[in-house]
């Protein structure tokens, strides 16, 4: 996708490309570190063999406090993402997706995150810098679209903000999905 394109709602600004290397470096071990291949194995680029792809999904997103200005928020991010072709709820269509692609032997499994104050590298890495990063950077779309008030949005960040504190809790899943090519 070229920079130009102003309708991809994660944007190519300095701010994303921070946000998507804290998102890498923080979930690298979640999301990876379980994958494994037996002795002489190839691994394949996507489109040539075996696939593993690996898909949040923003609708699996459950915090503490709760908040019904923060799950707005988060559901601009999902029109936001719609109206641009694009679907923040992938995560729980990769079976179906893989299966109509023609893909055989589909597994999908989930990957959650889960942070709270006993996971300081989670709260700071994922719950502020990844989820809640993501989801400021769609204000002024969601502001200047119509689809929530500038009250709405400060007072849904702020509770998603508090979901990072001493008492928080963030939760979301990212789901992990294998399929192989017929004719591999």
């Amino acid at each position: 996708m070229s920079r130009e394109n102003k309708s991809y709602v994660h944007g190519y600004s300095d701010n994303e490309a921070k946000r998507l290397s804290v998102q890498a470096k923080t979930l690298n071990k979640i999301l990876y570190g379980d994958i494994t291949y037996p002795p002489g194995s190839l691994v394949l680029e996507a489109g040539c063999g075996t696939m593993t792809v690996i898909e949040g999904d923003h609708g699996s997103a459950f915090f503490f406090p709760d908040s019904g200005f923060a799950k707005k928020d988060i559901e601009c991010l999902v029109a936001l993402q719609k109206k641009a072709g694009g679907d923040a709820l992938i995560g729980r269509k990769l079976y179906p997706v893989l299966r109509e692609a023609g893909l055989s032997d589909v597994h999908v499994s989930p990957r959650i995150i889960y942070a709270d104050s006993s996971y300081p590298e989670l709260v700071e890495g994922f719950t502020k810098k990844t989820f809640t990063a993501m989801v400021e950077g769609v204000e002024e779309k969601a502001i200047s679209s119509g689809i929530i008030t500038k009250y709405e949005w400060d007072r849904g960040i702020s509770d998603l903000y508090k979901t990072a504190g001493e008492n928080g809790t963030f939760c979301y899943t990212f789901f992990e999905a294998t399929g192989k090519r017929p004719d591999s």
